[in-house]
């Protein structure tokens, strides 16, 4: 059976990327894995800053899907370590 979590009320939901849980990685608090992640697209940048101080999920998601900045050109390749780091 499998089990969903998408809703903040749904059990297990803190194993979703928009649970409030930070999350410290190379000296630097994320309050969600989904900052990081989302951060990670544009690592090295004054963007991911700004993805990394977003005030909820959400927006950082959105911010990290922009156009408006380039990713970092080996995101294909590490996308999926970055998940698994976080």
């Amino acid at each position: 059976m499998p089990i969903h979590f998408y809703r903040s009320t749904d059990p297990y939901y803190e194993l979703t990327n928009h649970s409030a849980h930070p999350i410290l990685l190379d000296g630097l608090s994320y309050p969600t894995v989904e900052h990081y992640y989302q951060a990670q697209k544009f690592a090295g940048t004054p963007y991911a800053e700004t993805i990394r101080a977003a005030p909820n999920p959400m927006l950082a998601r959105r911010m990290g899907r922009s156009k408006e900045h380039p990713l970092r050109p080996d995101w294909d390749a590490v996308k999926e370590s970055v998940m698994f780091r976080a």
